[in-house]
Order: C-alpha cells, then structure tokens, then sequence
C-alpha cells in the first residue's frame, strides 16, 4: 500500500508561500512478523501449528488448550484451521501458510 498526500499552499498562507508539501507513507518495506506458521504435512487431514515466539505459544498452550509434540508444533485437523485463525486474529496474532 502507498499512500501520497500532497499539500499546496495557497496566497491566503503567506508563510507557506509557494511551497509545497510532500508526504509519502510506505508501507511496502515494513517487515512482515508472524506469529504462527501453519504448516502442511504429509499426513491427509492435518496441519501443524508452529508459534514463532513465546506469546504465540503460551496462546496454543494455555487458551487452546492444544497439546503440542517435541518440536512445539500443535497438531491440527485441517477442518479447524479457519476456526483457529479467526480467533486468533481476534486475539491480535497473524499467521502465515507455509
């Protein structure tokens, strides 16, 4: 998303006089930071959810309930990813597909 906002001065803003103004909000170059990675597996029917800090985890653990394995993934059945991901953006995470 780019968003220019340009401001001319007119005769009745005599310190602004001629100039004009350029302000440039970008957004192209913010560094994406996610949450979770959802992450699809071989095995028919289930997805894992992999929490990418100590926020996003404590979230799967201690709100979901969810059990997770070794590695920290949450097994999930792929009829329950869109169920996660809205009440996780509820709760201000973001997750990623991968």
């Amino acid at each position: 998303m780019l968003t220019f906002l340009l401001i001319a001065s007119c005769k009745d803003h005599r310190p602004l006089s001629g100039a004009f103004f350029c302000c440039v909000h970008c957004l192209l170059f913010m560094p994406n930071h996610f949450d979770f990675q959802i992450i699809t597996t071989d095995v028919p029917g289930i997805s894992l959810v992999m929490s990418m800090n100590e926020d996003a985890f404590s979230y799967i653990t201690e709100e979901c309930e969810f059990a997770t394995l070794p590695n920290g993934a949450a097994p999930l059945a792929d009829t329950k990813v869109p169920h996660f991901l809205e009440t996780s953006e509820r709760c201000h995470f973001s997750s990623s597909f991968v």
